[in-house]
This record gives structure tokens, C-alpha cells and sequence, in this order.
């Protein structure tokens, strides 16, 4: 066996217990602010450790790189019980939560009197809020900046009044638009000056930073970063989640942004080899607006990339442009958007928007994906389509293959098509259109009754099935009988599928196809009357479920089963913690990613046997619940939640009623109070 080698210096930051006059090399001897750690230049292996469970006003400055084998790592210590630490400002101008810079300073000059760093680091298990910009990433005075992780952060309230102006009126409420580029900060942020090897001011830049960001990626170089990978980040109320210019093989996967009028992503100015799956823009900003108009992601000069199995819904348009799901602006080429799913946002689903002389879109193919209940509120009839195709006519193509468009009945205007008017729109290109189903529905259901479902929304695929007094009545086949539902389902919220068995006795599975192929459910049986829960997969599904079919093998030969209701509901659990005598943690989990509203009330969550006096959020999925009996016990807690906990896209789908419908139609069709159906189907009982 040969001897480990550490490798570079561990340093401990501890707002709680920490002394900035210590060593700061152990737990005992921690820092106590971010003085200390903010004047050092990095070296490869050097670690920076926050404690869990502290908080800090102030900004976190990472100088220096590591190498591939030892990057620079920023993480936490302390008890994993306890909350990430966390960094918390002020929302102002300056405040940035995480500064990265100068990340190639790391190692021994080389004959040049450069440095030779590959500037690796690791951005880990932070808490971030209340600021214009959490992390901003910061090229070297050198290029080719490469191979930097961040993952397992919380970035929230991302955004900055002051650079929201004017402000207009909407609603009895304020609305802030951002519209003049010039008054963006100038920066005047430290670098690592190359002759003295000592950090200093730099005097500042025009736009240094632009939007308010989760995360940002700036700088002048040709190529300002390459090797980047962004991942399990929650990015709640943030402006823009993660924006970058200029980068090459950048990878976001596992990442949520609510709050947002710029984008889950939006990447421009050069950008090639970004690679977006399982992104989900959950929710637009109600309180700011951009004057370009507002969208849920956005790539302008972007070539070599996808998007994939990603979500874009519930964004603005506050009465402003756009209010879309996805903006192509200009310049992008070589573009796969696929198996995506494009919903409930004010105007369409995609703009491709009318280019300037000399621009043009090239190669973008747009397959698989499913557009429904979009075009809420669109600015006028010109946004009146789910995707709006504008380019150079004679130009390269634009593919459209095998999307699926469900557009509200009441959105339907004269010469207005699911995908656009495209023969009279004027700059359409080389336009391919192939396997695209567009239809106009009153509402796109994710509850199937058989009082008023039966043919709109599910097929007999085996056996016989007859319906009578609200009852459909499935008789096998052969050993088995099976229904086929035909609409698609959005399956970044619903991978459950609630059962009401009114009589029968057998076994239930699924049949499913999604991005990945063709699956199976797990079994259940079937011994009674009452609500049966089938999980459709034991993870989260991407993209779309379609081609569903509901399989019923009997006990006997000739049985039969007798359905009340199919329905699809998201996948909703909840942990329980006991913190004092009257309070209680809840921490919200599923696979459906839900999140909690941003002014919960404590009439939105009752518990059995306790009166809840408050609740406190302390993060995107954790509630504080104060309660006025004494703290026993809190396993097998027994809840009732209502949608109002939540934001309003995960407000929505809590209920399994993914549609586009009034709250007195969802109560005529269920025969009930809507918030209150998915705990008729299962009781929501804390571990």
C-alpha cells in the first residue's frame, strides 16, 4: 500500500463560534468571517468550509484554481441535521453573494511569467439569497478558464428594486420594468493584479454583471469559460437562473428556477456545446418584467447545443412582449429542442423572433415536444400562436417533427393555427413540418371520469368497456382487459396514477412510454372497493408520458372491474421533525419537486391533533409550523394541505387537475373542492 498525500490547506468559516485572529486550519480554530479567506489566492486542493446552520451578511471572494485532480473546493462542515450555511444580503446594486475570480492564479509562474492552473473548482452545498447576483464567475486575465462544478446549492430571492425602473402600475400592485441597459453597475471588483500577485481593485466596467442572476458567467475573452457543469441547483424567485456569453461544453441538468423573466437558462454572444436536460422553469415573475419581452429560456448566437426533457411554464408577460416559453433571438444553428414540454405560459410556447439583416436561424430542429393550455393572456393578436416562426425565407431549416399542440378553445382566433400561421407570417423559411397533431380543446384534463370522458381522452385497448350511471365497467379478454389513454401527460409533475375501484378483484399495472422508452408500473392488487395509488417510476419521469394503458388481469376468467375515476397526480411526501415543544419542521419532498409558496399562511396546512398557531419558511421546501399543544411525538403525523401552500404552478397539480378550467368547473366535475382531491385519494401522513 503507498501513503496518502494531502493535498493543499483546509480552511474553517464559522459565523457562529469562529475567530478571525485564529489559524483558521480546523474546526476549533475557524474563522469567523469572510476577511481572511477573501485576501487568499487558492491553491489546487485548497478547501473553504462554511458551517452548517450559520449565516452571513457579507460576500464570499474564491481567488485561484486547483488542478482536475485537485480542484479548489467550496463547501460546508458541521452537522448534515442542520441547514446549509448561508449567505444573505440585501438585494442592493453591489451584492453578490459568491464572487469566483481569477480562477487560472493557482499555480508557480511558468517562463513567461504566466500561471499554469487549469483553474478547477467545486461550488458546493450553499445556501444563497437576498442578492443581485449569487455566484458570478469572473474569466482570469488569461483564457481558456476550464472545468468548474456547481451543484447542490439554494439560490433564492435573486433581484435588486433599484434596478427596476420605471415602475408601472398593474393590478393595484407594483410592476417593475428594467429598461435602459445604461444604468447597469459599474463593478469595481478586486482582481488578482498579475504583476503583484496581490488582489486589488480594478476600477470597475460598464455591465460587469447585467440581469440579476442565480448564477453568471462574464467576461471579454474570446472564450470566457469551457468545462462547466451545473447541477441539483433550486434557484427560487431568481430573475435570470443561469446566464452565460461566450462559453464552450457547458452541461445543466437537475436544476429549477421559479420567479424569473429571463429564464431558467439564457445563454448568447458565442456559446457553444450547452447542453440542457431535465431544467424546469416552474413559475414567471408576477412582480418584474424585462422591456425585450419576458421568457422561460432564451438562446441568442448558440450553436452545437440541445435542450432536452426540460419544462417551461406559468411565465408573464405582465402586459409587456412575449410571455413565452422559449425565445430563440438570433443566430443559432445547429439546435435540437426535444421531448420538452411548453404549458400554461401568457403567450406561446416558442418564438423564433423576426431577424435583423445579416441574422439568420439554421438547422434547428424542434421534435417531440407538448404544448398545451399556453396562450393565457397573449399581448395582442401577433402572439397568438404557440410557436411564432419568423425567418429569412431561402435559409436553412427549421424542423418541426412530432409535436403535440392541445390549444385552448379560447384562445382561437381567425387564421391563427397551433404552430403559427405559416404561410402568411412572411419570413418561414425552409420550413419542415411532419407528424405534428395540433387540436383545440376546452381543457386539457389530467382526470378522466366516466360520466362525461368517455371518448375524449381514452380508447378500449382490450376487452369490453361499457359505461353507464358515471361507471365504466372493463371486462377481460383472454385473461386480460386494458384502456389506452390517448392524450399525452406532462410527466415532470404526474407520475402516479390514482385508481377509484368501485368493484373487482384481479391486479392493476401500467404501461408507459416516455423519453427513455417503453415501461411498466409496478403491480397492485386489487381486493376492494377503494382508491388504488399505482407509482408509474421510482424516479422523477422526463418529459411526456403518452401511449398510457391501464392493464386489468382478473382473479377469475370473465371478471370484471368497475372504475369511478382515473386520475394522475404528482408524487407528494412530507418528513417531520420535532424542533421544540411547539414547533414542528416539515421538509416537502416528491418527485415532483414541490415548492413552497413565497408567503405561506397557517391556514393553508392543518395537523391532527394540533392548532397551528404560524408558519415560518425557512427554505424552498421546509416550514416551520408553530403549534400551540406540546411536541410528543411527530412520526405518522396525519395533514391536510391546501393549495395555497405552495407556488401557484405546484398549487395547481397538487390536485391532479392539470388543466385550463375554472375552479367552478374543476368542483362540478370532481363533485368536491379541488385542493381537497388528492388527499381524498391518499392521506398525507408525515414519516
Amino acid at each position: 500500500m503507498t501513503s496518502c498525500q494531502t493535498v493543499g490547506n483546509t480552511y474553517y468559516i464559522s459565523a457562529s463560534s469562529g475567530d478571525d485572529a485564529a489559524s483558521g486550519l480546523s474546526e476549533g480554530a475557524a474563522w469567523k468571517s469572510f476577511k481572511n479567506v477573501n485576501s487568499t489566492v487558492l491553491k489546487e486542493g485548497d478547501r473553504v468550509l462554511l458551517k452548517r446552520g450559520d449565516v452571513w451578511n457579507e460576500r464570499l471572494e474564491i481567488y485561484g484554481g486547483g488542478t482536475e485532480a485537485h480542484p479548489v473546493t467550496v463547501s460546508a462542515y458541521g452537522d448534515k441535521k442542520a441547514m446549509k450555511p448561508q449567505i444573505k444580503l440585501a438585494n442592493g446594486v453591489g451584492d453578490i453573494c459568491l464572487l469566483i475570480s481569477d480562477c487560472r492564479y493557482a499555480q508557480s509562474d511558468d517562463e513567461n511569467g504566466r500561471v499554469n492552473s487549469n483553474s478547477h473548482l467545486v461550488v458546493e452545498e450553499l445556501d444563497l439569497r437576498n442578492a443581485y447576483v449569487g455566484i458570478l464567475v469572473r474569466e482570469s486575465l488569461l483564457s481558456d478558464n476550464e472545468g468548474l462544478v456547481i451543484r447542490n446549492c439554494d439560490i433564492s430571492e435573486i433581484w435588486c428594486d433599484e434596478m427596476m425602473a420605471p415602475l408601472a402600475t398593474k393590478n393595484g400592485g407594483t410592476v417593475a420594468k428594467m429598461n435602459e441597459l445604461g444604468a447597469l453597475p459599474k463593478g469595481n471588483l478586486p482582481k488578482i493584479n498579475k504583476n503583484t500577485m496581490k488582489i486589488e481593485p480594478t476600477g470597475g466596467g460598464a455591465g460587469e454583471w447585467l440581469l440579476a442572476t442565480a448564477v453568471r458567467f462574464t467576461g471579454t475573452s474570446t472564450k470566457i469559460f469551457t468545462g462547466v457543469e451545473l447541477y441539483n441547483l433550486v434557484m427560487e424567485n431568481a430573475i435570470v437562473g443561469i446566464e452565460g456569453i461566450r462559453m464552450d461544453d457547458v452541461y445543466i441538468h437537475d436544476v429549477v428556477n421559479t420567479g424569473s423573466y429571463g429564464g431558467v437558462v439564457r445563454f448568447s454572444a458565442g456559446c457553444t456545446g450547452v447542453r440542457v436536460e431535465r431544467a424546469r422553469l416552474m413559475s414567471g415573475s408576477e412582480l418584474y418584467t424585462f422591456f425585450g419581452g419576458t421568457c422561460g429560456g432564451f438562446f441568442g448566437d448558440v450553436q452545437h447545443s440541445y435542450i432536452k426533457n426540460t419544462e417551461f411554464a406559468y411565465e408573464y408577460n405582465l402586459d409587456e412582449a412575449d410571455g413565452c416559453g422559449f425565445d430563440f433571438e438570433y443566430d443559432c444553428e445547429d439546435i435540437v429542442f426535444a421531448n420538452n414540454v411548453l404549458h400554461h405560459n401568457d403567450s406561446g410556447g416558442i418564438l423564433f423572433m423576426q431577424l435583423p439583416e445579416g441574422k439568420t436561424h439554421k438547422h434547428i430542429v424542434l421534435e417531440n415536444n407538448l404544448f398545451y393550455a399556453n396562450l393565457r393572456n397573449p399581448k395582442n393578436s401577433g402572439y397568438n400562436y404557440d410557436i411564432i416562426l419568423y425567418n429569412k425565407k431561402g435559409e436553412d431549416t427549421i424542423s418541426l417533427i412530432g409535436n403535440r399542440f392541445f390549444t385552448p378553445e379560447r384562445a382561437k382566433r381567425a387564421k391563427a393555427y397551433a404552430w403559427g400561421n405559416l404561410g402568411e407570417q412572411g419570413y418561414i423559411g425552409d420550413t419542415v413540418l411532419k407528424d405534428n397533431v395540433a387540436k383545440y380543446l376546452a381543457e386539457y384534463r389530467t382526470r378522466f371520469s366516466f360520466n362525461s370522458d368517455v371518448g375524449n381522452g381514452f380508447v378500449a385497448n382490450k376487452g369490453d368497456f361499457t359505461v353507464a350511471n358515471g361507471v365504466g365497467t372493463l371486462t377481460a379478454d383472454g385473461g386480460t382487459g386494458a384502456i389506452q389513454l390517448t392524450l399525452p401527460i406532462n410527466g415532470f409533475c404526474y407520475n402516479r396514477l390514482a385508481v377509484k375501484v368501485n368493484e373487482g378483484s384481479g391486479s392493476l399495472y401500467v404501461q408507459y412510454r416516455d423519453s427513455e422508452g417503453v415501461k411498466t408500473s409496478e403491480t397492485k392488487k386489487v381486493d376492494r372497493e377503494g382508491v388504488y395509488l399505482i407509482d408509474l417510476s421510482d424516479k422523477a419521469i422526463s418529459s411526456v408520458i403518452e401511449d398510457v394503458v391501464l392493464v386489468f388481469k382478473p382473479s377469475q376468467n370473465g371478471g370484471k372491474i368497475a372504475f369511478d375515476y382515473l386520475q394522475f397526480i404528482p408524487d407528494l411526501g412530507v418528513k417531520a421533525e420535532k424542533e421544540s415543544d411547539g414547533a414542528i419542521k416539515l421538509t416537502f419532498t416528491g418527485k415532483c419537486f414541490p415548492i413552497l409558496s413565497l408567503s405561506p399562511k397557517a391556514s393553508d396546512i392543518s395537523i391532527e391533533g394540533y392548532t397551528v398557531k404560524s408558519v415560518e419558511k425557512l427554505n424552498y421546501n421546509t416550514l416551520r409550523v408553530n403549534v400551540a399543544e406540546k411536541v410528543e411525538n411527530v412520526k405518522g403525523l396525519k395533514m391536510n394541505v391546501k393549495s395555497g401552500l405552495f407556488i401557484e404552478y405546484f398549487g395547481a397539480i397538487i390536485n391532479g387537475l392539470d388543466c385550463d378550467r375554472t375552479a367552478a368547473d374543476d368542483a362540478a366535475l370532481t363533485g368536491g373542492a379541488p385542493q381537497e382531491l388528492y388527499l381524498n385519494c391518499a392521506a398525507l401522513v408525515a414519516e
